[in-house]
């Protein structure tokens, strides 16, 4: 499988193909070696807390700052759930400013 960028504008254009095992294509590094970019305009990222009993006892003694902080610091990712999702994904050309944002990726 492969993925074209093409501008139609001024047909500028960048074919990414897979380089690697477990068909890795190299966006970034393509893009703008053809002055293309690429970003993440938009993404929905929601964090729940799962705090087990040892990290909210840990809190609750805490008496200082530093010490919450030392805590939260320490333990505070094992205690939460990030989920991310991409929602929009925009394509510029560098040589005539034309552009396409991607979206719908759910």
């Amino acid at each position: 499988m492969k993925v074209i960028v093409k501008c139609e504008k001024c047909n500028n254009e960048v074919e990414l193909t897979p380089l690697t095992v477990g068909q890795h294509a190299y966006v970034r590094r393509n893009l703008q070696e053809n002055n293309l970019r690429v970003f993440e305009t938009r993404f929905d990222k929601r964090t729940n807390l799962n705090a087990d009993k040892d990290f909210l006892g840990k809190l609750a003694k805490a008496k200082t700052e530093n010490e919450i902080e030392e805590i939260l610091e320490d333990d505070i990712d094992y205690q939460t759930d990030t989920d991310i999702e991409l929602e929009e994904l925009r394509f510029d050309c560098s040589n005539c400013g034309d552009y396409i944002v991607l979206t719908e990726f759910k």
